[in-house]
């Protein structure tokens, strides 16, 4: 019974002191200036009326108990049960609860409808974002395919190379003039191994010493040899250096274009060029037979000459002047002139 006896009063102050820790946190998080949603202080001012009132409450109703188990004087129970004051923690109640409905009207519905306006446009923003976005994805997506169509038409891919981890990557136009697949070890070893037997030296002290040592702009025409049907392949090769802060190279971005048609279209030209050399400038020829003496010292006919040193073909045939001395005599030629002439 005794445990009865001093359990509410006891609780009172429990309460007392927990209300008041309560009430004292909502007061120093309104006036935190780092909250910066007015519905969420409206509702912490909610919150601490109502603390308020229950603190109010409870310190009424806890001196009430604890003068009546005897640990205050009396008195104070007797003044706290006389109508008049007895009244004061039912006009603390009703306070509170107009002040909240107050808060709802004037604030917390103003600022609810605000907050929505606000969510509202920005998922209008988000949203006209995200469709910006895909449409600008949508369009590299599309300069992405015409790159790779020009890339192809062009014969050039594109590659990138660790400098320090001595590894590359390569666009699938590149992989398609080595005759690679994704599978293919890209390494600088890889690369070596692609490199035409005849150029393979060469290209090795290029890149170790010109590119990666001196720091010289990749600028080099070398053969390949195509990985999966061995056909060699004239390739023109371009590459940017980048450095680190110490100087050194990391990196390298640079393109690859097959040439092998311009290199047989520029062999073509040469050879063309070649014989037009060897036909200019004076030629012996024989003013009777027109035989023609070649740089051999050796007579030679006109057309075999020509057939030799250019890419003439010759047909016989006789002028009207030959014909008339060879076969002016004969009957049937004089008359096949009478019925043409007729």
């Amino acid at each position: 019974m005794v445990f009865f006896r001093y359990f509410t009063p006891v609780s009172y102050w429990i309460l007392i002191i927990l209300w008041l820790i309560i009430f004292i946190f909502y007061v120093k998080r309104i006036h935190d200036k780092r909250l910066s949603s007015k519905l969420f202080i409206t509702l912490l001012t909610i919150l601490a009326i109502d603390a308020f009132r229950t603190l109010f409450e409870s310190v009424y109703f806890g001196f009430w108990y604890t003068s009546l188990v005897g640990f205050i004087p009396e008195a104070v129970h007797d003044i706290l049960v006389r109508p008049e004051n007895v009244f004061v923690p039912k006009i603390i109640n009703v306070i509170a609860a107009m002040l909240v409905i107050l808060i709802v009207l004037r604030r917390w519905i103003p600022e609810e409808t605000a907050e929505r306006a606000r969510e509202i446009k920005y998922t209008q923003a988000l949203e006209y974002e995200i469709n910006e976005r895909k449409a600008i994805q949508e369009k590299l997506a599309l300069s992405e395919e015409q790159l790779i169509e020009a890339q192809k038409l062009a014969r050039v891919g594109h590659y990138i190379l660790n400098a320090k981890e001595r590894q590359w990557s390569s666009s699938t136009v590149l992989n398609q003039i080595f005759g690679i697949d994704s599978e293919y070890t890209k390494d600088v070893e890889g690369w070596v191994k692609l490199i035409h037997p005849d150029d393979r030296q060469m290209m090795i002290s290029y890149l170790e010493k010109d590119i990666l040592t001196d720091h010289r702009e990749f600028n080099k025409e070398y053969r390949i040899v195509n990985a999966q049907n061995n056909e060699p392949l004239w390739v023109h090769g371009i590459g940017h250096l980048k450095f680190d802060k110490d100087g050194s190279v990391y990196e390298m971005f640079g393109t690859i274009q097959d040439i092998t048609e311009h290199k047989k279209l520029i062999t073509d030209l040469e050879e063309a060029l070649n014989n037009v050399k060897l036909l200019s400038g004076l030629i012996p020829i024989c003013s009777r037979c027109k035989d023609i003496r070649d740089d051999k010292g050796y007579w030679n006919q006109l057309e075999e000459y020509l057939d030799k040193y250019s890419h003439m073909s010759f047909s016989h045939s006789l002028c009207p002047k030959c014909a008339k001395e060879l076969y002016g005599k004969e009957e049937w030629f004089n008359k096949m002139n009478d019925d043409d002439q007729s």
